[in-house]
């Protein structure tokens, strides 16, 4: 079992981390710019899950901004009638 204060020195060097990538890129990184930009001896991904529970608790702990949810793209309406002539062309492929 880690030590209190291992716990602790942990989270300051991903804190740390988090920072010295948001001033390379000028902004909140996101995971996977994180991926991209840590050395070899910052911490990967799975350990800031484990110590923070979400990314974006590891950004609040770092003094930054979580970036803003992207919803995806909405779908396109579908009218009815393109619907159904899908639908017969679909059950005479078959």
């Amino acid at each position: 079992m880690k030590h209190k204060f291992d716990i602790q020195d942990e989270k300051e060097s991903i804190k740390k981390s988090i920072i010295r990538i948001s001033k390379l890129l000028g902004k909140t990184p996101t995971q996977k710019e994180y991926k991209l930009h840590r050395t070899d001896n910052e911490f990967s991904i799975e350990p800031i899950f484990y110590r923070y529970g979400k990314w974006s608790n590891a950004l609040k702990a770092a003094g930054l901004n979580p970036n803003p949810f992207q919803k995806p793209p909405k779908r396109p309406e579908i009218e009815e009638e393109e619907l159904i002539k899908n639908l017969y062309l679909f059950s005479s492929l078959a």
